[in-house]
């Protein structure tokens, strides 16, 4: 898990530390849906629990939110 203040800058270093085609990050709020919306220019609010899947470039510059899921809808 990464630590409250998660930004895109941190974000690009992780990416380039782990390179895998897939990778999972698990953070907080308000910076998960901050780092999102630039990659993806979407509007958002990522609910506590809540997961989403973003499609980036491989510059790591810019992405697509695939999806978004609330917690209520994975529990069920």
């Amino acid at each position: 898990m990464l630590a409250p203040g998660f930004a895109r800058a941190d974000l690009e270093r992780l990416l380039k530390k782990y390179p895998e085609e897939s990778l999972m990050i698990v953070g907080h709020e308000p910076d998960f849906t901050e780092v999102i919306s630039e990659l993806t220019g979407a509007t958002l609010k990522l609910s506590k629990a809540g997961t989403a899947l973003v499609d980036l470039n491989r510059s790591w510059r810019n992405g697509r939110l695939l999806w978004l899921i609330p917690p209520k809808v994975a529990m069920a």
